[in-house]
């Protein structure tokens, strides 16, 4: 990242990058110029221009909403923004998704979309959401909140499923599952990190999972002992 690309995210602000391609073949359709603009980190201008090129041969007419359709079609597009300018230019504009999480089989934006990527495009390291379709800002909001509950713990959440029935289960860093109750989350969330972590203390690299389904309490699984290497014959 330079300089500049830190600032600007920082302040907030998305870096655009403008790239002109010469139009040599499509004089007589009256276009001479295409131009791109977007941040271009996981768009390919090329495969912008690729798409759109059917559309500059000469005699054609450019379909200004069906080029916008077909670019917002592509992996990592969230919208498009087609335009004429005069004399000669088609000026296309891209803004893409920003990856929050996965969610089920595919990505979600940080502003609450679905979106599928290649497998081998999908960042490292970003947090596993799961839950009935149309679901996913549910999830993600309680993702978060638990994110700022427990994220200075040992309970930092890497994970968070909601099944058909309602009940969440999640995963933290260190693979500790915890189930739980229906009802306040923000309550267990505190027993979470008081009683909770006061009683397993020293006990966390031997537990499984953490079950909150009890009034008066919480069950813990554990790991089942390693049994000694037994040494050879002497």
């Amino acid at each position: 990242m330079t300089a500049l690309q830190a600032i600007a995210a920082m302040l907030g602000l998305a870096l655009f990058a403008a790239i002109v391609f010469e139009v040599q073949d499509a004089r007589d359709a009256g276009v001479t110029q295409l131009q791109l603009e977007g941040a271009f980190d996981k768009v390919d201008p090329q495969a912008l221009r690729d798409t759109i090129q059917p559309w500059l041969a000469p005699g054609s007419v450019l379909p200004m909403e069906e080029v916008k359709a077909r670019l917002e079609a592509l992996p990592w597009i969230s919208h498009a923004r087609v335009e004429r300018a005069w004399p000669g230019i088609v000026r296309v504009r891209v803004w893409e998704y920003t990856a929050f999480a996965r969610w089920n089989d595919a990505l979600l934006s940080s502003d609450g979309k679905v979106f599928h990527v290649r497998d081998e495009e999908v960042p490292p390291g970003l947090p596993r959401l799961s839950g009935p379709e149309g679901r996913q800002n549910e999830v993600r909001d309680a993702f978060e909140r638990m994110g700022k509950a427990l994220g200075d713990s040992a309970f930092a959440p890497a994970a968070l499923s909601l099944d058909e029935r309602g009940d969440w289960v999640a995963t933290t860093t260190s693979g500790i599952e915890l189930r739980f109750a229906r009802g306040d989350l923000a309550e267990q969330l505190e027993f979470i990190k008081g009683p909770v972590s006061s009683a397993l203390a020293g006990k966390l690299a031997d537990t499984l999972y953490i079950d909150l389904h009890y009034s008066n309490g919480f069950a813990v699984g554990t790991r089942p002992p390693q049994k000694p290497k037994q040494g050879g014959k002497s």
